[in-house]
């Protein structure tokens, strides 16, 4: 991996263009931490030195009053939710008809450092001849634990990279969605956010469209996020409906991109699962959605699970009218 040593010095550099989503769910914007602090970000840096706006894209279902909003903060909302795929397709629309050249992706409930866009503009700036870095990442921890970016060693097991590193990364790499800064220009060649993929693992498609791109990912770890991971309390931040989605999605993911062996993996862990569904104390249907899928994992065909999957996949696109 190559490694970067930022530099601070006060040479001129050139603007850096940046539109910034945040996609909103029964939250007021007033309420959003990850708005709160990108706007003290923005307060840490000259006009001259990054050229910003703010598309809040609110999913709540019917709506609800955003109250105020902060100047220079656009607005929109989709009554019907459609999903993180169609807010940061939205969000990709606007930069290339505004003339943005990098994309940052934000849900709700990520605290940004006050220097965050300090230190991205730097790093911006470092790679900017290098059109084949796609995105930079910051690291992501929640509760004291690692949890973006990530890459699989052998193709088969999930790895963080070491707090505090940063660099081109040479191995396919994955990160969140939330902190993630995108090259406009990328993300239209590889045709934006799939709609199959429109919640859970939107993230892990688009960096393995990415990968298959020939592109690579700059791992900023001057750039330490804390994150509100709702994994973390599924027994109060996890529906029903969200947990089978996350499910479904993830292990649909594993099949259609992932290997043989990955997939023994991700099998393996839905055991692992159940065990701390019974550890924690979760509820019956929690584990009765994770034991059906490795049911499915065990007894099913790979073609035949990723079939099922596309076909319910694709009937709810059409009720959204995607």
């Amino acid at each position: 991996m190559e490694k970067y040593s930022p530099s601070y010095d006060h040479v001129i550099r050139p603007q850096v263009s940046l539109l910034a989503v945040i996609v909103l769910y029964k939250l007021p914007p007033a309420a959003s931490i990850s708005l709160q602090t990108l706007l003290a970000a923005m307060k840490q840096v000259a006009r001259d030195e990054v050229r910003s706006q703010i598309l809040l894209y609110d999913n709540t279902p019917g709506g609800q009053d955003p109250g105020f909003v902060s100047e220079g903060v656009q607005y929109e909302a989709d009554i019907h939710n459609r999903g993180l795929a169609h807010a940061y397709n939205r969000a990709l629309e606007i930069a290339e008809v505004e003339s943005f050249d990098w994309l940052l992706t934000l849900d709700q409930d990520t605290a940004l450092p006050e220097t965050f866009l300090s230190e991205l503009s730097h790093i911006v700036n470092h790679i900017a001849a290098e059109p084949t870095v796609a995105a930079i990442v910051p690291q992501i921890t929640g509760e004291g634990r690692m949890l973006s970016p990530n890459y699989f060693l052998f193709d088969v097991l999930p790895r963080f990279y070491p707090k505090g590193f940063v660099g081109i990364a040479t191995r396919a790499t994955y990160a969140f969605n939330s902190g993630s800064t995108l090259r406009v220009a990328t993300l239209h060649e590889i045709g934006g956010y799939s709609p199959l993929f429109w919640l859970d693992n939107s993230d892990a498609y688009m960096y393995r469209q990415l990968q298959l791109h020939g592109k690579h990912v700059f791992v900023a770890g001057t750039i330490q996020v804390e994150h509100e991971f709702s994994m973390f309390d599924i027994k109060r931040r996890v529906s029903l409906a969200r947990y089978q989605s996350i499910v479904d999605a993830g292990c649909a993911f594993w099949d259609l991109e992932l290997g043989t062996f990955a997939g023994l993996y991700h099998t393996a862990s839905l055991v692992y699962r159940l065990y701390k569904h019974w550890k924690r104390g979760d509820e019956p249907a929690i584990r009765k959605i994770t034991l059906a899928m490795l049911k499915k994992r065990l007894f099913h065909s790979r073609k035949r699970r990723i079939e099922d999957w596309k076909r319910a996949q694709e009937s709810m696109c059409a009720g959204f009218g995607l």
